[in-house]
């Protein structure tokens, strides 16, 4: 192993209190680290009691997998964004409340899951995140989505579920790969037109907000299956002509 990784190594020793295992493989529940040609590839400190993190954690940067999830951390450190491999990030429970903007030099993103925490909001750099395609930031506070969400064009799961929403921007529209998108238990009031764009949407989850019309342009969603609202729009237009074109829809 390099000098740097292994300095980067010691440093996570310090802040754990103890060495981090050699595993043959792991996941987002386990404690150790994978390494290949002397080089850490996956790395999981599952509940551990982690409250911050090393700058030389970005030193990893043949790191493809990093799981952090349980753990204390309030913030992330900016040099996360010099992890230029990384393909997974798990940070489930956990009390972040802000992503740094290096976040968005993430570019081989492909799977991102930061639900259970304290997120106020998503930096504009996350559009950058061009081959992301699951995303969840469900159970935190998010209260607006930046405009540039629109540029995620491989996102195919978008889970939003428990925060703060109150608006979607219309720039969603951009979101052209999009298959799921949950947005139940917000504050959300309606929807842009343009989510009528989203060619690829097949469930759409906008139950327990404060929706009471659907728009005319979910008409348009071609590959739609089956889409959650409120009991209590049940005599809704849209709803009953959605139904009339086979999708089904179910009042919850």
């Amino acid at each position: 192993m390099n000098k740097t990784e292994t300095k980067a190594l010691a440093d996570l020793k310090d802040c754990l209190g103890k060495s981090i295992p050699e595993a043959q493989d792991l996941d987002w529940a386990t404690f150790g680290m994978v390494s290949l040609d002397g080089q850490v590839t996956k790395l999981s400190l599952y509940n551990q009691n982690l409250t911050s993190l090393p700058n030389s954690i970005g030193d990893f940067t043949s790191l493809e997998e990093l799981y952090l999830g349980a753990n204390l951390l309030e913030n992330l450190p900016v040099s996360i964004g010099q992890l230029k491999s990384l393909r997974i990030l798990y940070l489930r429970r956990n009390k972040i409340q802000i992503l740094p903007n290096s976040i968005g030099n993430l570019t081989l993103l492909e799977e991102f899951r930061i639900g259970n925490n304290q997120l106020l909001g998503l930096p504009a750099t996350i559009g950058n995140l061009s081959n992301l395609k699951e995303c969840y930031f469900d159970n935190n506070e998010i209260t607006t989505l930046p405009d540039s969400i629109g540029n995620l064009k491989s996102l195919q799961v978008l889970n939003l579920i428990d925060n703060k929403l109150v608006t979607l921007p219309e720039q969603i529209e951009g979101l052209s790969s999009l298959q799921e998108l949950w947005l139940y238990d917000n504050l959300i009031e309606s929807l842009p037109v343009t989510v009528g764009e989203l060619q690829s949407l097949q469930i759409l989850r906008i139950n327990h907000n404060k929706i009471t019309t659907l728009p005319d342009s979910l008409l348009n969603l071609k590959e739609l299956t089956i889409i959650y609202i409120d009991k209590k729009m049940k005599h809704d237009h849209t709803a009953r002509r959605l139904a009339e074109h086979g999708i089904e829809v179910k009042f919850v």
